[in-house]
């Protein structure tokens, strides 16, 4: 399953950051014949673009966010 935007009413903005976040760090990256990861990685140069495409359209389009990109690559 996957998402590309949430809309949060402003009253409950800062508690569902911090329920987001819970849920998160809960989870694994990993390849995705591992059984221990939660979430699988990408799997092409395609995928990697489309995702930051999105983060970037996230952090471009609303006025307080938490949301960075990241630097590198990390390949296991």
């Amino acid at each position: 399953m996957s998402a590309e935007r949430a809309y949060v009413h402003t009253d409950i903005y800062k508690d569902f950051l911090v329920a987001l976040k819970k849920a998160l760090d809960k989870q694994t990256l990993g390849a995705a014949f591992s059984d221990a990861a939660t979430i699988g990685s990408l799997t092409s140069q395609k995928q990697l673009d489309a995702v930051q495409a999105h983060v970037r359209d996230a952090v471009d389009t609303v006025s307080y966010t938490h949301l960075t990109l990241p630097t590198k690559r990390i390949v296991e």
